[in-house]
């Protein structure tokens, strides 16, 4: 868990107006939502990366076939 991300909804949590023991809670849903978007990100960026690499496979397994 990033440290800035817990600070900033720590601090967003406390302008809305939880305290205490609500605002721990809250501030562990908020965390939580943010690292699943994180590592969707992640995910997705993998993804396109594997995607590049299939298509620069592909273009250069072509240009081989149309030279020879």
């Amino acid at each position: 868990m990033s440290v800035q991300i817990k600070e900033r909804v720590m601090v967003l949590g406390t302008e809305l107006g939880y305290t205490g023991a609500e605002l721990r809670e809250w501030v562990s849903k908020q965390v939580e939502v943010e690292e699943k978007k994180a590592a969707a990100e992640y995910e997705r960026e993998e993804r396109r990366l594997k995607r590049e690499e299939q298509q620069r496979q592909i273009a250069a397994k072509a240009q081989e076939e149309m030279q020879a």
